[in-house]
């Protein structure tokens, strides 16, 4: 019987959509710490917050009223890719972006250079930094202090369990 269980398993597991390294959901407390260090850099009064990013949804046919914002975590794969559409079409953003990439595309937005660790939601430690149109002329600034936010949040969660294995075990 346990057989025809894990066959079944198996058959099932075939169906299921396949998560990638784009599958970073934000926890929703490092959501609310990044929306509101925005809401006290930049006026968002009246502006429509909109979050396009979403499993199995193309931001492209996500309707954008006017004066709206984009404050989301983009897949990081086709990062340059939305930065351009956006620029494109005149669409403001703050968007969460990898550290170690945040310098490379030439385009005109401002990069956040953050560098925080935030554990999104699939468990991944991602080093994080932003990227924004909402700065004006600005090409690169630091944010220190919102790397603090971050990592005090980081630092408020249970501490990881420690085991301690005997000496004789080999890891």
């Amino acid at each position: 019987m346990k057989k025809r269980q894990d066959d079944y398993e198996a058959f099932v597991a075939k169906f299921e959509r396949k998560r990638t390294s784009d599958d970073c959901y934000t926890p929703p407390e490092v959501y609310d710490i990044v929306r509101g260090w925005l809401s006290e850099q930049v006026d968002l009064a009246g502006a429509q917050i909109v979050r396009p990013f979403w499993p199995d949804t193309d931001y492209r046919g996500v309707e954008y009223p006017d004066g709206c914002v984009v404050v989301d975590n983009p897949p990081f794969s086709i990062f340059a890719e939305i930065v351009r559409w956006y620029l494109e079409r005149g669409v403001r953003f703050f968007l969460f972006a990898q550290h170690k990439t945040i310098l490379g595309l030439d385009a005109p937005y401002t990069r956040l250079v953050c560098g925080a660790d935030v554990i999104y939601e699939n468990g991944a430690a991602v080093r994080t930094s932003f990227a924004s149109n909402l700065f004006g002329d600005v090409l690169a600034m630091s944010v220190p202090d919102l790397y603090e936010r971050l990592t005090a949040a980081a630092r408020s969660k249970d501490p990881l369990p420690r085991y301690s294995y005997p000496s004789h075990l080999l890891t």
